[in-house]
């Protein structure tokens, strides 16, 4: 939070949410480990809190913090991906990783290139990998 705006937007949402769930400032304060003082400040914009104290409001809400941070109207947290990358997803992102690392370090392409670059040796890459799979 970097503007009075987004300051005063931030301390009413919290404001909102307690008075809402009929909480008073000193048990906000008790529910995320923090001072009654801390409660009213970042209340009235004079201080933000740390992301310990951001993330623990967000779990007594039960909302996203980028509701509380004014970043979306929409106090639902998003929905966690059960699905997580395959193994060939992440061994594909490590090399490709490493390997954009290593062209720009050593070399002077520009990004047009490394991308194109990247792109054959990702599927080299994965051709590799599927040959070495097959051959199992």
């Amino acid at each position: 939070m970097k503007t009075p705006e987004e300051k005063k937007l931030f301390g009413e949402r919290i404001r909102d949410l307690r008075e809402k769930r009929n909480l008073k400032q000193d048990e906000l304060a008790l529910l995320i480990g923090k001072s009654r003082d801390n409660i009213a400040s970042y209340e009235t914009g004079r201080s933000t809190p740390p992301a310990d104290a951001l993330i623990n409001m967000a779990d007594v809400f039960k909302i996203s913090t980028d509701f509380l941070l004014g970043r979306t109207e929409d106090p639902t947290p998003p929905k966690i991906d059960d699905e997580l990358p395959s193994e060939l997803e992440i061994k594909k992102r490590k090399f490709r990783m490493e390997m954009d690392d290593i062209l720009r370090r050593s070399s002077n392409m520009d990004d047009k290139m490394i991308e194109h670059t990247l792109m054959v040796m990702e599927m080299t890459f994965v051709e590799g990998l599927n040959r070495d799979k097959n051959k199992k």
